[in-house]
């Protein structure tokens, strides 16, 4: 039987259980998002209005260690935490495998938990400022992420609002004070009170009282955190859960382990917290500096003082030695940590951050004795500039930071500002300096609207009603009734708004604000949110037609109806859906005479959906579809667009003939459609086609897109589990790099260009077209015997150029790369059906297997150097003076290069790479055009990076 929680969550499964309550896996109703629900059995005495203070400053913690809280709600007697779901396993699981891990990755584990808990325990949450102790850090609560990250969950609720026993933890990784056990130097404890591991073990199920002799009512600090971290980090390191009487914790091997490492868990887990470190940030600074404290250089220190002259003299050169060792080490992490911090700021859309930290790590006065730049810098470095990415359309632009998660993001028409509706605020930015122009206070429920009404006039559900407001002014020019929902006619003449439950809508004149009339809803409500702080799932229609003479409504009893807005309409209201419908989601809008709308909800235990187009002059329905899957629909601007699964499609009203818009094969979450452009999200990804279905841009965002907007210039992402909006600006750059262009129709596989006869091949086992340098078609060719061909070749030679051949049979066909002309037709050995390749260069030699990854030989010596780990086959290698470029193709038919440095680590990502001669890249994405630009050095990309710097 399906068990819903709080009238939104759906529980999946249980997860996970405890003293404290349990853990689920539930989906909320209406927008099919997974989430974490943790059940909480305890009773929390803490008065209503406390507790949603507390919970606000809780979902506004920001940390990327620590999971987004979305709220906390009772119902029952169980207060329920709903955050963010994690796709990972904890650390307990692999423990209890037997796996172990690494020091490197417990060391990098160590540094995120404490830089979660620094952040945490930092006293600036809430008003008054506070900080948070978390009170049952252990493996169970850290969650590992795909990418390898972790996340601290779990957060204690009940400890936050100080419930004095509501205080967690779990035995062994609990300190003293969680048992009331006090060994701070003002205390009373020795270790002759110690207790017995049982005892300790029953303190943590029993709660003490005053009476009890040693013990005392000691509340966790963030030092109880730190005993916890220690515990933690013995875990992890040993594969052993250390004792839960902290006096008989066993020290760890200082042979098996990093001296210096087993010197700072054990000092965290000193059962005196006057001798632990006083902070997450103390601990931070001893994890992160531990090569400082490296063993080899102080025993190099000590011998200096027992040996004699001449051994004094080597020494001082191995304490030089021992020095640059460790200082190249150190620098070496600094850059490469700086780099990590420009690649996920890129990543997330902040571009100027991203520059900001690459910088540091080039800028950094570089001494001799320094090591090289790590390879990972110039290829963050290269990615940032995009020097070889000529396939997006739209390049990443920069980030603006919110205060609250955004429910609605917008650009206006003239694509000079754009505004972002936050709960309660509404903060307009202008394009394309990102700078804030103003900030206006709304309606603080998210499902509170606004939608521009021109260049200069936003209409918005405000903090007083809804209002009218002009940006070159700075206010509002007229403000009416209270609104949370709204809807402006296509010809901009009429606004119509609703409060929350009110059973009638507010008709405006959007010149002055006044009322032209009330629309009855005959005593039914539109569907109003049940947690209306959470987020908007948009899940009713509420629209005005082109004139403003119907309002079309879906109401919570599932009936939908199109209704009249003044006496002036023509004909009657009309009922689409009654109250026996079972539908309870509706997406739609009118479209001139016609309106449009998807419908969604359950009959008999199933999903239903359906689609259908009405004309409201002829009363007649044009197009009607049902289906068991979800179906979404839109209209903007007179168009109507309809979604099922990952089909979208433009529909016409009157013949039904539908217009695919994308050519994607994931289900499609959000969508847009404007100026030509079509742009969706499918989760974290995000994908924008040209009106001809080319793929012109693909983009990883780090959050999911709930929100989404697309104009001429820029398009806008925004989640609603992040308060960040990154912003996309189309590139206009490429005329320097511009190579030729084709029918993008024409299928190929593969492009080469001839600097001879300054040509362009296109070519695949179908056939081969040349193109000459103005993007004139040369030749047009067929193979008759497509099917037989085993091979394709463009060699490249002192007498020629031209495209080889070689058929199952063992012919090989030879045609110039000037003309297309066959020169030459031959018979050679029948080729070998293992496919396996082997690839020659000056220096070096490449086995390609079908499967597997390719393995470098030196050509000199056949000496084996390393394997080239890429999931893709390698297709051709080629040496250039800045590195060597290998060429990959994907199962999917996807080509792509890297370059590589002289130990084969790469240093630039060459999407859609096609060619290379010259020292020179040639790109083609499929889409009608070729790119061609140079091999930049590094020093030319600083040189490129110092002036976008400058220009900016």
């Amino acid at each position: 039987m399906i068990k819903i929680i709080g009238s939104t969550y759906e529980l999946k499964e249980e997860i996970g259980s405890g003293g404290g309550g349990r853990v689920y896996l539930a989906v909320h109703k209406r927008l099919h998002k997974e989430v974490i629900l943790k059940a909480d059995k305890r009773n929390l005495k803490t008065r209503e209005d406390l507790l949603r203070r507390e919970v606000d400053v809780l979902k506004n913690l920001s940390n990327p260690y620590i999971p987004q809280v979305y709220d906390y709600f009772a119902e029952d007697g169980v207060v329920y935490t709903a955050m963010e779901y994690i796709d990972g396993e904890s650390l307990d699981k692999p423990l209890k495998r037997g796996e172990h891990f690494p020091q490197s990755t417990v060391i990098k584990w160590a540094i995120q938990l404490l830089s979660a808990l620094e952040y945490l325990h930092e006293p600036v949450h809430g008003n008054p400022p506070r900080g948070y102790v978390h009170s049952d850090i252990k493996p169970s609560n850290l969650m590992k992420r795909l990418n390898g990250d972790i996340s601290l969950i779990d957060f204690n609720i009940a400890l936050a609002l100080g419930e004095e026993h509501a205080v967690g933890g779990s035995a062994g990784y609990a300190s003293p004070e969680h048992y009331g056990l006090d060994y701070s130097s003002s205390g009373s404890m020795s270790s002759d009170d110690n207790l017995t591991e049982t005892e300790v073990a029953d303190d943590l199920a029993t709660e003490t009282d005053d009476s009890s002799g040693v013990h005392k009512k000691i509340m966790p600090d963030v030092r109880s955190d730190i005993y916890s971290v220690g515990a933690t980090l013995y875990h992890l390191l040993s594969g052993i859960r250390p004792a839960k009487n902290a006096l008989d914790i066993v020290p760890l091997s200082k042979k098996e382990q990093s001296p210096e490492l087993v010197k700072i868990i054990m000092k965290s887990l000193n059962p005196n917290p006057d001798l632990r470190y006083q902070s997450a940030a103390e601990m931070l600074y001893a994890i992160r500096h531990i090569r400082e404290s490296d063993a080899r250089y102080k025993r190099l220190k000590y011998l200096t003082y027992t040996t004699s002259t001449f051994f004094i003299a080597l020494f001082v050169i191995g304490t030089i030695s021992s020095f640059i060792f460790l200082h190249r080490i150190q620098v070496n992490d600094r850059w490469k940590l700086l780099t990590n911090y420009a690649q996920q700021y890129y990543e997330e859309g902040d571009v100027k951050k991203a520059k900001e930290y690459i910088n540091k790590v080039y800028n950094d006065k570089k001494l001799f004795i320094d090591p090289d730049y790590p390879p990972k810098s110039q290829e963050i470095l290269s990615e940032i500039l995009g020097v070889y990415d000529f396939q997006e359309d739209f390049k990443r632009f920069g980030i603006i930071e919110l205060k609250k998660e955004p429910h609605e993001i917008l650009i206006s028409p003239d694509e000079e500002t754009l505004a972002c509706f936050q709960q309660g605020l509404i903060d307009i930015y202008e394009l394309p300096s990102l700078l804030k122009i103003d900030t206006i206070n709304a309606d603080v429920t998210v499902t509170a609207e606004m939608e521009y009404l021109d260049e200069d006039n936003i209409v918005y559900a405000g903090e007083e009603g809804l209002s009218m407001y002009k940006i070159s002014q700075k206010k509002d020019i007229w403000v009416g009734k209270p609104s949370t929902l709204l809807s402006v006619s296509d010809d901009g003449e009429r606004i119509a708004g609703v409060y929350k439950n009110e059973d009638f809508a507010t008709i405006y004149n959007t010149n002055n604000g006044e009322v032209v009339c009330t629309v009855d809803f005959r005593g039914r409500h539109i569907d109003n949110e049940i947690n209306d702080n959470y987020l908007n799932s948009h899940n009713c229609i509420f629209e005005l037609n082109e004139d403003g003479s119907l309002l079309a409504i879906s109401f919570e009893d599932g009936s939908l109806s199109i209704l009249k807005v003044d006496e002036n309409a023509e004909g009657e209201d009309i009922e689409i859906f009654g109250d026996d419908s079972g539908f309870n989601h509706f997406e739609g809008g009118f479209a001139n005479k016609y309106f449009a709308c998807a419908a969604t909800g359950i009959e008999h235990g199933e999903n239903k959906s359906v689609f259908f187009i009405f004309d409201t002059e002829s009363y007649y329905q044009n197009i009607g579809v049902s289906s068991e899957y979800y179906i979404s629909a839109s209209v903007s601007n007179g168009r109507i667009f309809a979604c099922d699964g990952n089909y979208l499609v433009e529909l016409d009203p009157n013949t039904g003939e539908q217009f695919p818009l994308t050519d994607s094969s994931h289900n499609i979450k959000r969508f847009t459609s404007k100026n030509g452009k079509t742009l969706i999200s499918v989760g974290k990804e995000i994908e924008v086609f040209d009106t001809d279905l080319s793929r012109i841009g693909t983009f990883k965002n780090s959050s999911s897109c709930d929100m989404l907007d697309i104009c001429n210039d820029y398009l806008v992402l925004g989640s609603n589990n992040s308060t960040k909006i990154v912003v996309m600006r189309r590139n206009y750059n490429n005329s320097d790099t511009y190579g030729i262009s084709y029918d993008s129709q024409y299928v190929h596989d593969e492009t080469r260009y001839d600097s001879v006869s300054d040509t362009y091949m296109l070519f695949s086992t179908l056939g081969f077209r040349i193109y000459g340098s103005q993007g004139n078609l040369i030749t047009n060719f067929e193979f008759s015997d497509s099917g037989d061909i085993y091979d394709q070749q463009y060699i490249r030679n002192e007498n020629a150029t031209y495209l080889q051949v070689t058929y199952l049979n063992g012919r090989i066909d030879k045609y110039s790369a000037a003309t297309g002309e066959l020169t030459k037709s031959e018979t050679g050995p029948v080729p070998d059906n293992s496919l396996n390749e082997t690839l020659v260069t000056e220096n070096f030699i490449f086995e390609a297997p079908i499967h597997g990854y390719a393995h470098v030989y030196s050509a000199k010596s056949n000496k084996s150097i390393c394997d080239i780990k890429e999931d893709a086959d390698l297709s051709y290698a080629t040496e250039l003076e800045t590195g060597i470029v290998l060429q990959f193709i994907t199962t999917e038919g996807e080509y792509y290069g890297v370059l590589y440095d002289a130990d084969f680590e790469p240093i630039a990502r060459l999407p859609g790479l096609k060619d290379v001669f010259d020292g020179t890249f040639l790109f083609d994405y499929g889409n009608g055009k070729v790119f061609s630009c140079k091999c930049f050095s590094q020093e030319e990309l600083l040189y490129l990076l110092n002036e976008q710097e400058a220009g900016n």
